[in-house]
């Protein structure tokens, strides 16, 4: 960053030019140059990290024997970093990235950066190790663009959030006072869409938003239960059958779970493809079943659907080497 240098400036006082000066940031916030030059520099930070786990300083994570390491993930401007819980590997990382913004000209708030460690670790030691990187110890990493890092198993509750978001919009109403095709509106084009971001979750789930939909739809409340004027599924139905064309939550969540699993056959080369595959042995083509007695929740609810992924999916004649009969 030695060789980047940005433009003088040179700012108008009461009609007169003050003297030219020049960024002490090098290059201005906003500048056209400026996501260039930290697509460039983040990726000598991770030249940085592979060349220190080549010297064996830093023990990345392996979350399978054969699968691909995992030392650090970039999100856009967001960083993750995985390594071992000890002082060896604590120091090399305070090490790597006191470097990289001593090179760089980037400095990084250790105060709003959020250190993660297992739950096999005692306090003593998690205490030591976070106090040492100066990073906020968390039992949770919460969100990232708004979906959270699950750390326990997924359950029902764990989409809550959802489901109070949901219940947050409808309590926003007054349906009272709306027309009779108001409600219809709202449900199809605003609470029906709000879970689509968040999908792949359960069916359980599912029932739970779809509910709050018929009552916003048929103006009932947990106080006041109205007559339904015809079941949720002439609802859902399509409106050429009569239907009011509403959507069930469950039909888009399977859609996304089809597009999953059909990366994992066709995208062979994308990294949670790879890990996927080394950690559950999927090394065949298309296999008939691919459930496990214990699994990820992602890995299960793709097998909830590899059925349909099975279907959607057709041979291309090759050479025949991949075929083993």
């Amino acid at each position: 960053m030695n060789y980047v240098t940005s433009s003088y400036m040179q700012l108008l006082w009461n009609g007169a030019l003050l003297d030219k000066f020049i960024p002490s940031r090098r290059v201005r916030q906003g500048d056209p140059l400026s996501p260039y030059l930290f697509v460039l520099v983040m990726e000598r930070l991770g030249h940085m990290i592979e060349a220190t786990m080549e010297r064996g300083s830093w023990e990345p994570l392996l979350l399978s024997r054969k699968g691909p390491i995992s030392s650090h993930l970039f999100f856009a401007n967001d960083l993750m970093l995985f390594c071992r819980a000890d002082d060896k590997d604590v120091d090399c990382l305070n090490h790597v990235l006191n470097s990289f913004c001593h090179y760089s000209c980037l400095h990084f708030n250790r105060l709003k950066t959020n250190v993660f460690f297992s739950r096999n670790l005692s306090k003593k030691v998690t205490s030591s190790l976070s106090a040492k990187l100066g990073f906020t110890k968390v039992d949770d990493l919460g969100k990232y663009l708004g979906v959270p890092f699950f750390r326990k198993k997924v359950r029902v509750d764990t989409f809550q959030f959802l489901v109070d978001k949901f219940r947050a919009k409808v309590n926003g109403w007054d349906v009272r006072k709306l027309s009779l095709a108001s409600p219809f509106n709202l449900v199809k084009s605003v609470l029906i869409t709000i879970p689509n971001y968040f999908m792949e979750f359960q069916h359980r789930s599912t029932m739970k938003f779809e509910k709050l939909a018929r009552n916003i739809l048929w103006r009932s409340s947990a106080l006041e239960r109205k007559v339904s004027l015809g079941s949720w599924d002439v609802c859902c139905a399509p409106s050429l059958n009569g239907g009011l064309g509403i959507k069930r939550l469950q039909d888009p969540n399977n859609l996304f779970l089809l597009k999953l699993g059909f990366n994992l056959v066709t995208n062979i080369e994308m990294f949670w493809v790879q890990e996927l595959r080394n950690k559950y042995n999927f090394h065949r083509i298309l296999p008939n079943d691919i459930q496990r007695s214990n699994c990820f929740y992602i890995w299960r609810s793709i097998a909830n659907v590899w059925e349909d992924v099975k279907k959607g999916l057709t041979w291309v004649k090759l050479d025949g080497c991949l075929v083993n009969f």
